[in-house]
């Protein structure tokens, strides 16, 4: 820090460094502009799927929410636009982008359960 603070040119020093660190921020909103380097917010999520949660009410045993999944998908096996599912109970589904901004991936409770159609 003594070039900045001690030293005979520190008035100097301290705007190079401010010109640098302009600079170094000009460049970094030029690249982009430019297309040398890509820009995505948010990934491609172009799958046909759907989710549906279940929350059973507070101390209500896995089984039973178990159970509930599997009614449902009694109730989906005529479904013809259903292809596959897959149920998790008391435990998360494995990550997708939807389960990624409603943090779906810290639900670990017997009350919790996840219905993933295909």
């Amino acid at each position: 820090m003594s070039p900045f603070v001690v030293s005979r040119v520190q008035k100097r020093n301290r705007l190079l460094l401010g010109v640098g660190v302009l600079v170094a921020i000009a460049v970094s909103m030029w690249l982009p502009v430019q297309q040398l380097v890509v820009m995505k917010m948010l990934p491609f999520d172009n799958k046909s799927e759907f989710q549906v949660i279940l929350d059973m009410p507070e101390g209500n045993s896995l089984e039973r929410t178990q159970r509930v999944l599997f009614e449902l998908s009694d109730a989906l096996n005529d479904v013809e636009e259903v292809n596959d599912y897959q149920i998790y109970a008391g435990t998360a589904a494995p990550i997708n982008f939807n389960g990624l901004v409603r943090h779906y991936f810290m639900r670990q409770a017997p009350e919790k359960g996840t219905f993933k159609l295909t």
